[in-house]
């Protein structure tokens, strides 16, 4: 006869246990039970601070602490691990595993390779981070159709990063193909400085990072404002199809119990 496995002696042992404890206890011990022979997941994020990064050997960040609350209150397994943006990506679309990635937008592209919960954030709308030297440049132009349509102005982008569904599209219809850079905001940040590019899009906590992280390149940039930038969108945690319904179904319950829905 084979043997009875770790995690079937384990509810068996809880619940013989729990017919010697008060109901409320009984309870208790039977989530907890659950919980201990329930498969972690694999929370991704990426290297973009103040939203998420390593601090001294511990992850941090907006969404970090936002996932912590989210996943301890759903009474979901997890483990937190950085990981390069495209690497998040491949991992969610081979599905091996239950893998969560939190701050994703929500297209078309992801949804077909995976899973999206409710929404965990909100972003303002994205300004356009210049140098000085060429801000005037940047200024220039009545809207930033205007500016996108100029094919002398050099437009650096994260690669591997959205910006929104509706300034992906914006920036796909130039005529001039974008730069792309690999990096953080930060780092991106630098080369718009040192004028190695004319302007990137930037969002206000990316921005607010950039100021307290690094004079120096505060400095020599400012942001322009432009009336027809598309509206911040919601942000949001990709999964692969590992992460079932059910146990989507909790994160999004600990989601809107927390309130960070709105």
């Amino acid at each position: 006869m084979p043997s009875s496995s770790p995690s079937r002696l384990a509810r068996a042992c809880c619940r013989r246990l729990c017919r010697l404890l008060p109901a409320p206890l009984a309870l208790l011990a039977l989530h907890a039970a659950q919980a201990s022979t329930e498969p972690e997941v694999l929370v991704a994020y990426r290297d973009k601070p103040p939203y998420s990064t390593t601090t001294n050997g511990r992850p941090s960040g907006v969404l970090i602490d936002k996932t912590r609350r989210v996943f301890e209150t759903a009474g979901v397994p997890y483990r937190l691990a950085e990981m390069p943006v495209k690497r998040i990506a491949s991992e969610i679309e081979a599905n091996q595993q239950a893998i969560c990635s939190p701050g994703w937008y929500r297209l078309p592209e992801r949804e077909r390779s995976g899973k999206f919960s409710a929404a965990i954030h909100r972003d303002a709308p994205q300004l356009v981070l210049t140098s000085h030297a060429r801000a005037a440049a940047v200024r220039a132009h009545v809207n930033l159709r205007a500016l996108l349509r100029d094919e002398r102005m050099q437009l650096l982008v994260l690669e591997g990063v959205s910006y929104g569904a509706d300034l992906d599209a914006l920036v796909a219809a130039r005529p001039q193909r974008p730069q792309s850079a690999v990096g953080t905001s930060l780092q991106v940040g630098r080369m718009i400085a040192a004028e190695r590019g004319d302007y990137m899009f930037i969002d206000q906590a990316d921005y607010d990072f950039l100021r307290r992280a690094d004079a120096r390149t505060a400095a020599a940039v400012e942001i322009v404002r432009f009336a027809d930038m598309p509206p911040g969108i919601q942000r949001y945690y990709w999964c692969s199809r590992k992460v079932d319904a059910p146990l989507l179904a909790r994160i999004d319950a600990a989601i809107r119990k927390l309130g960070l829905d709105q």
